[in-house]
């Protein structure tokens, strides 16, 4: 078969492969950017339902206190709507007076188990100076109860170090996997029958429930369906586009050598080194049509035959290269074109 048709055969293939692959992994951007915008748009209606919810709760908790100690009704009846909380949503409420000094929480057991604390260690907090009183202590650190090892509060390692993480703790959060805090803090001023300000209620609203609510972009790319196919048509689009840039070279020289180009193998480096501009060039500069040859008995053109003319039925199989075509002339022992070896070739036809 024609070395040309053969390189042909395999270039349209793989260029088709290359084309798809790439649009395929640039198809990504668009489809990324509108899912993304849908996921902000979610997430911002989720928030503002969230903070409209819990702030109109905290208002109206906040309405029902009059004094202070508070009633152990009105404590009771936040307990069990706390606990009746059907969202997965966890809540942590407390109130502190006019002077930062606590005067109840819910869940009580672990406002107990973080007031015990803070009294316990009072004078290394206060030393440390990171928690700004009892009230941002609880802030920062209410909803990692379960986690949080107070006997940190006892140790003398210095700040920085992995044994203090939660005395020095600074709330943060992974915002590679989440675009924004899954927690929220809502405050709601306390105000007596008679108009006096008896302190400020708080909640600290922990919705990890919801956390696919906060994924980020990056952690949503990671696990949708373009996650699973960049790998794949990159693969085709390097291996497809890798073959591409050789074979393209390929069919110049040997396309050059028909057409008896000098030079083919530059030609062929060019379009290797700058393939389309390098391929351009060749295409524009390149003869119009293929070396002729002839039968020397007839002189008609050969096209392509190797063993008889068939005009005259003249064997030509010592007259042109069996490899490559070239016109020969008798006392030549090798091709100029290809080095073949025309003496050999010449007797093996004989035979």
């Amino acid at each position: 078969m024609n070395q040309t048709k053969i390189i042909r055969k395999i270039v349209f293939p793989a260029l088709i492969i290359f084309i798809v692959s790439i649009g395929i992994i640039l198809c990504q951007f668009p489809y990324r950017n509108s899912q993304d915008k849908k996921r902000v748009e979610k997430l911002k209606n989720h928030s503002s339902a969230l903070t409209r919810k819990y702030q109109a709760y905290l208002t109206s908790t906040a309405q029902k206190i009059k004094a202070i100690p508070v009633d152990q009704r009105i404590i009771s009846e936040i307990q069990t709507e706390i606990l009746q909380e059907s969202s997965g949503t966890k809540l942590f409420l407390w109130m502190s007076d006019t002077n930062g000094e606590f005067v109840f929480g819910v869940p009580p057991v672990v406002f107990d188990q973080f007031n015990s604390a803070f009294d316990k260690y009072s004078d290394v907090i206060q030393k440390d100076d990171y928690y700004q009183g009892r009230n941002d202590f609880l802030m920062k650190l209410i909803d990692k109860h379960n986690e949080i090892d107070f006997s940190e509060f006892g140790s003398t390692a210095p700040p920085g170090d992995d044994q203090n993480q939660w005395r020095f703790y600074k709330e943060t959060f992974d915002t590679w996997n989440y675009s924004t805090n899954p927690t929220l803090i809502l405050s709601s001023a306390v105000v007596a029958a008679v108009g006096e300000k008896l302190g400020e209620l708080y909640v600290k609203i922990d919705d990890s429930a919801n956390e696919e609510k906060y994924y980020s972009q990056n952690h949503i790319e990671e696990r949708d369906l373009f996650a699973l196919l960049i790998p794949i048509f990159g693969a085709l689009a390097f291996f497809s586009g890798l073959l591409l840039w050789f074979l393209l070279p390929t069919w110049v020289y040997i396309d050059a050598q028909k057409r008896d180009v000098k030079n083919p193998i530059l030609w062929a480096f060019l379009t290797l080194i700058s393939f389309i501009f390098g391929l351009t060039v060749y295409l524009i500069t390149r003869p119009a049509t293929l070396k002729a040859v002839t039968c020397p008995q007839c002189e008609k053109e050969l096209n392509g035959t190797k063993a008889f003319c068939p005009y005259c039925g003249f064997d030509v199989s010592s007259t042109i290269c069996q490899q490559c075509q070239y016109p020969l002339k008798p006392d030549w022992k090798f091709c100029p074109s290809c080095r073949s070896e025309i003496r050999k070739q010449t007797s093996d036809s004989a035979e």
